[in-house]
Formats: structure tokens, sequence, C-alpha cells
């Protein structure tokens, strides 16, 4: 697995614990406080269907979004769901911007915009 640095000190490794849905619910759970448990629970089982993420890429995604809080404040009229948001941060760090999914005035613009957002706030 390569190693990515999203902030000072602070690499993506291996697993450390189990990638079971209970770890995922706790991750999400103390990144996105202020969501309803329900959407936690979704999200949490999303993520573990799905398989696509690690246990750390969901929990370095997550800090990534949790401390990116005032930029999806300000670009959103209404709180997007936290699978969304973690998908914003995955595309961002993982991803070349020619396989970035969306429209062109619409998700690509706000991409664009949080790389630039991650990059002067040093979290990438």
């Amino acid at each position: 697995m390569k190693q990515i640095m999203l902030k000072k000190n602070f690499y993506l490794k291996n697993n450390i614990y189990p990638r079971s849905l209970e770890n995922i619910t706790a991750v999400l759970n103390f990144y996105f406080k202020d969501y309803p448990i329900s959407e936690v629970e979704d999200c949490a089982t999303l993520f573990h269907n799905d398989r696509k993420l690690s246990l750390d890429q969901i929990e370095s995604y997550a800090y990534t979004v949790s401390e990116s809080k005032i930029f999806f404040e300000e670009e959103f009229k209404t709180p997007s769901t936290i699978h969304n948001l973690i998908d914003y941060a995955y595309q961002v760090i993982e991803l070349p911007e020619g396989q970035w999914t969306g429209s062109i005035s619409g998700r690509i613009r706000i991409l664009k915009e949080f790389k630039r957002y991650l990059i002067a706030s040093c979290l990438i």
C-alpha cells in the first residue's frame, strides 16, 4: 500500500484494527458527532459492504473532512451526507483530476476548490 501524507507526521499505514462494521461505525461516530446516529450507521454499512476503502483510509478521509468542516459549510447550503463528504476526500487525495467524477460546473468545481483548500491548510 502506498503511503500518502495527509498532514505532517500522519501517514496512511497498514490496518491495526479489524475492518468490522463496529469499528467503521466507531470511526464515523468519532468524526461525525453532529450527524444523526442513523446516518452514521447507514454510512458505516455502505463502507463495510463496499470494501473499497480500508479502515485506516476511512479514518484518514473522515479526519480530513472533519478538519475541513468550514469549507463544506461554505460550499453547501444544506449538510451533505457523510458518504458524499468522504468521497470528496477520497477523490481529491487518491485520484488524478482526470478521474474525478461529476459535472464540471458542480462537483468538479468543488473538488478543485477542496484540493486548493487542503493544500492551503497543509492537510495534503
